[in-house]
């Protein structure tokens, strides 16, 4: 009962800074139940935070598409690791 009541406080009570940094914490890992709602229900208020939201899901979008360029192959990564190792 005590953990229901802690989780509508927090959902209920939730600050600018709190919600900055579950929509943060969202592009890293999924949020709770009780995150996400505090989330939620905070943006419902809150233009700066709806607002940032769209811009780091714009960011993450704009990141996302950079992960499928082309990796290194296999030379460049040994001749990496060699400098590496002559640099220890």
């Amino acid at each position: 009962m005590v953990r229901y009541l802690k989780a509508g406080l927090f959902i209920l009570s939730g600050t600018c800074e709190q919600v900055s940094r579950l929509i943060s914490d969202e592009c890293d890992r999924p949020l709770t139940s009780e995150e996400r709602w505090a989330s939620r229900v905070h943006r419902l208020n809150c233009k700066q935070c709806r607002r940032f939201r769209v811009q780091v899901r714009f960011l993450e979008s704009m990141l996302g598409r950079q992960r499928f360029a082309p990796g290194l192959t296999p030379q460049a990564r040994d001749r990496i690791s060699r400098s590496i190792r002559k640099l220890k």
